[in-house]
């Protein structure tokens, strides 16, 4: 009784703390004096917790990440609250390491791992050395090479991994977080479907510019609702239909499972869609073919109803929003009858051009693409590619794409040895994602990423 009412504090409290985040930085937009205060409060207090080797100091550390989105709400003048802690916790965890003479006994059990890490974050080093030789935008630079510094949380994390206080936490905060997602996409949904906000407005302005996400006017009614913690959705979807699938009687992974496809039936991302896809087949099992079989099937129609029903409330009952829904999956086939997808191929012969220029080393990170947009009808400049692997290449070259080919084929080999059919399903849904999606070098698809690898039983 203890436990469970201490569990449903806890819960209380994080959803708490989901929306007060939220609200406080609405008000006190980051690099504000009072978000700077507040920010370097959270800093001094962690950096307490961890040198006295207190839980709480790395409590605070997953609830900024999973709590936090993409960590824009929070910063001490210009720098996230989210990179100032990865600073602080690699700074203390490699003193402690010194200190305690362990580095190479760990780098041993670890080798191939440490390499594969290093090798990355030191070709992304150097490759943001060539975006300033380049003279690429310094913050566009910065923006690219953080992602890669959230590799080195490996090796605290695995450390820490093994406390059960630690992982009950965060397996509370993940199922907060989905919670609150969901209540955030429904009312900005509704906010803007009923006329109460204008795109463009104070609100708009902030889910752009804060929480790092878009919203689009697809007509009738209906408003594409998307955030960039987005990108790690079809994974913990993935996970959590693993378990559901393999008759793990949790409560948490029905309500997030259907949590989570209601949200993609306002996101509707073609390739989210195509990597759920492509996950449910990896889940397939001889032995629970029939539940693989009814939870596939009752996922796909989850995902059509609610899309169906929302459609049908957003146009006052003139449509169930099947055309538009056809024409995202037709533009799979013929690009050209979606804006977006138009978009995305006329970025192709610049990116294509941009790897031939520099196509070993790459032209270094913070790098951009001036290309025709049909939705705006006129010229763009942008950093973002839309193709995730021709990014990597682009930028960092053939020795950076192959880098990471290298780490993805040594996580999925050792997937392969332990069996391990719910993390393989994780993992593909993220390779499959940034096809057209910077999912495996955006902050949230490394921190995933790292937290698959120390999940790994077998040492690597």
């Amino acid at each position: 009784m203890t436990r469970c009412m201490k569990k449903n504090r806890q819960i209380i409290g994080l959803i708490g703390a989901y929306f007060a985040l939220r609200l406080f930085s609405f008000f006190y937009l980051p690099g504000s004096l009072t978000n700077s205060i507040v920010s370097a409060l959270i800093l001094s207090m962690v950096f307490y917790f961890l040198i006295k080797q207190d839980i709480r100091g790395w409590l605070i550390i997953g609830a900024e990440i999973i709590l936090g989105g993409v960590g824009g709400f929070l910063s001490v003048g210009q720098i996230s609250l989210r990179t100032l802690l990865l600073i602080l916790t690699i700074l203390v965890f490699t003193a402690r390491t010194i200190k305690s003479k362990t580095g190479l006994i760990y780098f041993k059990n670890n080798r191939s791992m440490v390499l594969l890490i290093l090798t990355l974050s030191v070709l992304a080093g150097l490759s943001g050395i060539m975006g300033l030789c380049y003279n690429h935008d310094l913050k566009l630079i910065f923006a690219d090479v953080i992602p890669y510094l959230f590799l080195l949380y490996y090796f605290a994390l695995k450390a820490i991994w093994p406390n059960n206080q630690f992982k009950s936490f965060v397996k509370n905060a993940i199922g907060v977080a989905i919670f609150g997602n969901l209540m955030l996409v429904l009312g900005a949904f509704v906010f803007y479907s009923s006329g109460w906000g204008q795109i463009h407005d104070q609100f708009y302005s902030y889910w752009r510019d804060v929480a790092g996400g878009k919203i689009t006017d697809l007509e009738n009614g209906f408003f594409r609702i998307t955030l960039n913690e987005h990108l790690i959705l079809i994974p913990l979807l993935l996970s959590y239909l693993y378990d559901l699938i393999n008759k793990v009687k949790s409560r948490q992974a029905w309500l997030s499972a259907v949590f989570l496809l209601i949200i993609l039936s306002i996101n509707i991302t073609r390739i989210y869609i195509l990597a759920l896809v492509v996950g449910l087949i990896v889940l397939f099992s001889w032995r629970y073919w029939k539940r693989w079989l009814v939870i596939g099937l009752s996922a796909g129609l989850l995902l059509i109803a609610s899309f169906s029903a929302i459609s049908l409330m957003a146009s006052h009952g003139q449509t169930l929003g099947w055309e538009l829904f056809g024409v995202r999956l037709q533009s799979f086939v013929n690009p050209r009858v979606e804006p977006s997808a138009l978009s995305r191929m006329l970025l192709l012969p610049k990116i294509f051009s941009q790897i031939k220029t520099h196509w070993f080393l790459g032209n270094g990170l913070g790098s951009v693409v001036t290309v025709f947009s049909p939705v705006t009808g006129q010229e763009i400049t942008t950093p973002n590619f839309d193709w995730g692997y021709l990014e990597i290449w682009a930028e960092m070259g053939l020795i950076g794409l192959l880098a990471w080919l290298g780490l993805i084929i040594f996580v999925l080999k050792s997937l392969w040895i332990t069996k391990n059919r719910e993390l393989t399903a994780v993992l593909l849904g993220l390779i499959v994602i940034n096809i057209t999606s910077p999912a495996l070098f955006h902050v949230l698809g490394v921190v995933c990423l790292v937290c698959l690898m120390v999940k790994l039983k077998e040492k690597i």
